[in-house]
Protein backbone atom coordinates (compact mmCIF):
# COMPACT_ATOMS: atom_id res chain seq x y z
CA UNK A 1 0.00 0.00 0.00
CA UNK A 2 1.59 3.35 -1.06
CA UNK A 3 0.85 6.47 1.61
CA UNK A 4 0.26 9.26 0.34
CA UNK A 5 1.91 11.32 2.97
CA UNK A 6 4.98 10.91 5.88
CA UNK A 7 5.86 13.24 8.67
CA UNK A 8 8.47 12.59 10.99
CA UNK A 9 9.84 14.76 14.34
CA UNK A 10 13.47 14.64 14.61
CA UNK A 11 16.27 17.10 14.87
CA UNK A 12 17.78 19.10 11.74
CA UNK A 13 20.24 21.41 10.78
CA UNK A 14 19.74 24.43 8.21
CA UNK A 15 23.22 26.05 7.12
CA UNK A 16 24.99 26.64 10.29
CA UNK A 17 21.43 26.71 12.15
CA UNK A 18 20.41 23.68 14.30
CA UNK A 19 17.28 22.36 16.07
CA UNK A 20 17.60 19.42 18.17
CA UNK A 21 14.83 16.93 18.72
CA UNK A 22 11.63 17.48 18.68
CA UNK A 23 12.09 21.07 17.24
CA UNK A 24 12.28 19.52 13.12
CA UNK A 25 10.12 17.88 11.46
CA UNK A 26 10.39 16.84 7.91
CA UNK A 27 6.82 16.36 5.89
CA UNK A 28 6.92 14.34 2.45
CA UNK A 29 3.84 14.59 0.39
CA UNK A 30 3.10 13.89 -3.04
CA UNK A 31 3.64 17.79 -4.03
CA UNK A 32 6.40 18.99 -1.35
CA UNK A 33 9.22 17.93 0.65
CA UNK A 34 9.28 20.47 3.64
CA UNK A 35 11.82 20.76 6.21
CA UNK A 36 10.26 22.77 9.22
CA UNK A 37 12.22 23.90 12.63
CA UNK A 38 11.17 25.77 14.82
CA UNK A 39 12.79 29.19 15.41
CA UNK A 40 14.34 28.50 12.35
CA UNK A 41 12.14 28.25 9.28
CA UNK A 42 10.33 26.10 6.71
CA UNK A 43 12.30 25.17 4.08
CA UNK A 44 10.16 23.06 0.78
CA UNK A 45 11.63 21.46 -2.05
CA UNK A 46 9.66 19.96 -5.04
CA UNK A 47 10.55 16.27 -6.40
CA UNK A 48 12.71 18.66 -9.40
CA UNK A 49 14.69 20.10 -6.95
CA UNK A 50 15.99 17.25 -4.80
CA UNK A 51 19.27 16.14 -6.21
CA UNK A 52 19.82 13.19 -3.92
CA UNK A 53 18.98 12.14 -0.54
CA UNK A 54 21.50 10.34 1.36
CA UNK A 55 22.37 8.82 4.67
CA UNK A 56 24.53 11.23 7.01
CA UNK A 57 26.11 10.70 10.61
CA UNK A 58 28.75 12.17 12.88
CA UNK A 59 27.74 9.71 15.77
CA UNK A 60 25.91 6.40 14.14
CA UNK A 61 24.42 4.96 17.28
CA UNK A 62 23.26 8.46 18.84
CA UNK A 63 21.55 9.53 16.10
CA UNK A 64 21.74 9.13 11.97
CA UNK A 65 20.72 11.67 9.39
CA UNK A 66 19.66 12.40 5.96
CA UNK A 67 21.82 14.86 3.87
CA UNK A 68 19.32 16.92 1.04
CA UNK A 69 20.80 18.01 -1.95
CA UNK A 70 19.18 20.23 -3.61
CA UNK A 71 19.45 22.67 -6.52
CA UNK A 72 16.97 25.41 -5.36
CA UNK A 73 16.56 29.27 -5.37
CA UNK A 74 14.88 30.09 -2.28
CA UNK A 75 12.14 32.69 -1.97
CA UNK A 76 13.49 36.50 -0.62
CA UNK A 77 13.20 35.43 3.03
CA UNK A 78 15.18 32.64 3.50
CA UNK A 79 17.81 33.67 1.40
CA UNK A 80 21.55 33.47 2.31
CA UNK A 81 23.89 35.60 0.76
CA UNK A 82 24.55 33.50 -1.90
CA UNK A 83 21.07 33.62 -3.58
CA UNK A 84 19.55 30.38 -2.72
CA UNK A 85 18.75 27.78 -0.21
CA UNK A 86 21.75 26.94 2.37
CA UNK A 87 23.75 23.93 1.15
CA UNK A 88 23.61 21.80 4.28
CA UNK A 89 20.15 20.40 5.43
CA UNK A 90 20.49 17.60 7.30
CA UNK A 91 17.40 16.14 9.13
CA UNK A 92 18.12 14.15 12.34
CA UNK A 93 16.60 10.78 12.48
CA UNK A 94 16.04 10.14 16.45
CA UNK A 95 14.94 6.17 17.21
CA UNK A 96 14.75 5.59 13.47
CA UNK A 97 17.18 4.90 11.01
CA UNK A 98 17.90 7.30 8.26
CA UNK A 99 17.98 4.32 5.69
CA UNK A 100 14.25 3.31 6.39
CA UNK A 101 13.46 7.00 6.22
CA UNK A 102 14.93 7.58 2.34
CA UNK A 103 13.18 4.08 1.29
CA UNK A 104 10.01 5.73 2.36
CA UNK A 105 11.26 9.43 0.88
CA UNK A 106 12.36 7.62 -2.76
CA UNK A 107 9.00 5.58 -2.70
CA UNK A 108 7.53 9.28 -2.65
CA UNK A 109 9.68 10.05 -5.92
CA UNK A 110 12.54 12.47 -4.16
CA UNK A 111 16.61 11.89 -4.63
CA UNK A 112 17.85 9.42 -6.42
Amino acid sequence: MKHSEYKWRGGGQVGFWYASWPFATLHVTNQFMTLKMKFIGEYKFTKDQIKNIHPYGIVPFFATGIKIQHNIKGPPQQLDQTGGYPETFIFWCIKLTSKSVIRKIREMGYGS
